[in-house]
Parts: C-alpha cells; sequence; structure tokens
C-alpha cells in the first residue's frame, strides 16, 4: 500500500507539472508569490477532497500557514486563461492516452460509448457554452461535456472530451470525438444512448466504416412494430427505415424482457444497429448483451462526480469546464495506475482510497 501511495504521488505531482507547462493555469508576473504549479495543487486538492476551492483553501491554510493562494488568486489565475485552460487540459488528457496505447492498452479492436456529462448550473448569467435540457435537480440549464470512453472491463478510459456549446450539433461532436479516438485505436463498436437518435447522428458513424448499437424510442411506428411482434419473444426488423423522411436504413430488433432475463416498466426492449442479425434468439440477446457494456460510460461519471469533482459557485464557463475536465483526467490517472501497477493498484486501491491518499500527502506537505 505504501508503495502504491508514493507512486500516485508521483503521478499526480508530475502531471501537475505537465499542465502547468502546457498552460492550464495563467503563470503569474516575475514577482508573483505563487506558480502555476502551487495553484494547481489547491485545484487537484479541491477536486480530491470534494469540496470548495474557498473551503479546500482554509484547510490548507490550517497546516500551510498564509503560504497556501487564496481562493481569490486562485479564481482569478483561471480566469485568466480563460479557455487556453481548457484546451491545456483536453491536450494532456491526449498525453495520458498515448501513455496508454505505448502500455498495450490499445493493442485489439476496443468497444467504446458516446454520452454527456452535465454539470447543474444555477446562475442568472447564461452564455451560448450554457446547454438548456430536461430538468434536474432544480434546473434546466447546463455546462456540458460530450465524452468517448473504453467501455471494456479493468480499461476503462475517457479518450476523447469535448465541451459541448448550446448550439452543437450532435452529429458534429460524434464525429468529432470518433474521429479523434481513431487516431489513438482502432473502434470494434459504438455504444450510445436513445438520446443520440436521429438519422444525422447514424450516417456520421456509418461515414467513418464504424458499427454501431443503440436503443430506440418509441415512437408510433416503433409501437405498431411492438405490437405486430406482442405473441412473440424477439422481431428483427431488417432494413428498417429511421424516419419516413430520411434514407437512413437499420436492423431494429424487439426484444422481451422475460426472454432477456431483465425486469422493466414496459414488456419489450427495441434497439436499432447496423451489425448483422440472424433471425436467432442467441443472436439478438448478443446485441442486447453487448449494450450492456454501455453501463461503464454511467459508472465512470459516477465515480468522477463522486470523488473527483470540485463544488463551484463561480458562473465563470472556464472555472466550470476546467472543474469537470479535471475530474475527467484524474480519473484518468487513477485508472491508469490500476493498470501500469495492477499489484498495487487494481485490487487494493479504490478510486475513494486514491482520493484519501492525496489529500493525506498534500497536508502532510510543506510549501
Amino acid at each position: 500500500m505504501q508503495q502504491a501511495t508514493r507512486s500516485m504521488q508521483k503521478e499526480v505531482d508530475r502531471s501537475l507539472g505537465r499542465l502547468a507547462k502546457g498552460g492550464a493555469v495563467k503563470e503569474g508576473a516575475p514577482n508573483a508569490r505563487y506558480d502555476a504549479v502551487e495553484v494547481l495543487r489547491v485545484l487537484v486538492y479541491t477536486a480530491m477532497l470534494r469540496t470548495f476551492v474557498e473551503s479546500a483553501v482554509s484547510r490548507l491554510k490550517y497546516v500551510w500557514g498564509s503560504t497556501v493562494p487564496d481562493a481569490d488568486t486562485v479564481f482569478r489565475r483561471l480566469r485568466l486563461n480563460g479557455e487556453g485552460a481548457v484546451r491545456a487540459l483536453v491536450e494532456f488528457n491526449r498525453e495520458l492516452v498515448r501513455r496508454a496505447r505505448s502500455e498495450g492498452w490499445l493493442r485489439r479492436p476496443v468497444v467504446v460509448a458516446i454520452d454527456m456529462w452535465d454539470r447543474e448550473y444555477y446562475g442568472k448569467n447564461r452564455d451560448v457554452n450554457c446547454s438548456a435540457g430536461k430538468e434536474k435537480n432544480g434546473t434546466m440549464y447546463f455546462h456540458r461535456v460530450a465524452t468517448l470512453a473504453i467501455v471494456e472491463h479493468g480499461k476503462r478510459l475517457e479518450v476523447a472530451m469535448i465541451p459541448v456549446s448550446l448550439f452543437a450539433r450532435k452529429e458534429l461532436v460524434v464525429g468529432a470525438l470518433l474521429t479523434e479516438a481513431m487516431g489513438f485505436a482502432k473502434i470494434k463498436l459504438v455504444l450510445l444512448d436513445r438520446g443520440f437518435n436521429s438519422a444525422s447522428v447514424i450516417r456520421t458513424i456509418e461515414s467513418l466504416g464504424l458499427r454501431y448499437v443503440m436503443p430506440m424510442i418509441k415512437n408510433k411506428r416503433v409501437k405498431r412494430e411492438i405490437a405486430t411482434a406482442s405473441h412473440l419473444w424477439f422481431a428483427i426488423v431488417q432494413s428498417y427505415q429511421f424516419r419516413l423522411n430520411a434514407d437512413v436504413r437499420v436492423a431494429l430488433i424487439i426484444l422481451h424482457t422475460e426472454l432477456y432475463g431483465k425486469k422493466t416498466k414496459d414488456s419489450y426492449l427495441a434497439y436499432i444497429t447496423n451489425l448483422r442479425v440472424l433471425d436467432t434468439k442467441e443472436s439478438v440477446l448478443a446485441i442486447a448483451r453487448l449494450y450492456e457494456a454501455r453501463c461503464g460510460i454511467e459508472t465512470g461519471y459516477r465515480i468522477k462526480k463522486c470523488e473527483f469533482r470540485a463544488k463551484t459557485c463561480s458562473e465563470s464557463t472556464a472555472v466550470r469546464f476546467f472543474f469537470i475536465l479535471l475530474a475527467i483526467i484524474l480519473y484518468n490517472i487513477w485508472t491508469l495506475l490500476r493498470f501500469s501497477e495492477p499489484n498495487h493498484f487494481k485490487n487494493g486501491i479504490s478510486a475513494s482510497i486514491f482520493s484519501e491518499a492525496y489529500i493525506q500527502f498534500v497536508r502532510a506537505s510543506t510549501a
């Protein structure tokens, strides 16, 4: 455990140095009291502690005295860099993915999932970087980041991430994520939720020569197909026209939940795919089980939210996106450590222990 903790401390500190060099935080004036690494250390400590910058600074001052940057300094340095901070974090994540590839993660084709991670926004001032959506936790406004993650067991890595604006088109976001990911690995299968049910998204995926599986929204036409199959355990509609006014053709799979072994409020599940599907029970169940892997990206979001996400009341777009992307980077560092040093990390250090060990390390450090 001690060796694992030391490895973790070294890795996070190396990451702080590379982030500072990449411009994640604006360097101060030549006579500035605190350099970029010191500001970043406070931000990482805040994320690991899952609290506000003000609270984290207060705790560190109790240990370090006055040798820690105050909250105003931290936020000012973040805001000064603006979009540069976001670009630096995205570029650093690419560095982590390149490292994973060099260590053998991506030798074989991988299964990936695409989803959106929303951070609730309660402020009055909104710009195009603040997205709108279904009401959640008392608000319908969010700062949103689209991510693409490997969802194979034991190697769940966020390969690509893009901050999403209010007017972003889903097909362009999906295309950008897939194009970046294809620069690192061969993609075997893309998994998406029903929020990506659109002809333009499907065209984008197929134009890249990729295979996909996603649930189908149960519109009137799909409900008619389900009604037709109401006496069957499963049904397959080959070359199903996705939309009446679209030229996109998919395989529509209708599966009874009792055959699948899952209890849901509906008796039937509906999926669409461009994979080859045979008219057999085994083939239909195989498609449904392939889609189960998508829960890996949801699990990753839950870990990032519970272990690596700092709190903030700031209305600054740069600050809010910074904390979302920082959570993703910390999650990837933890994931890489578990893979590269499995004897210490895979079974011995959970995300919560990883966070707590770094918190104790920072508290014990001298500025």
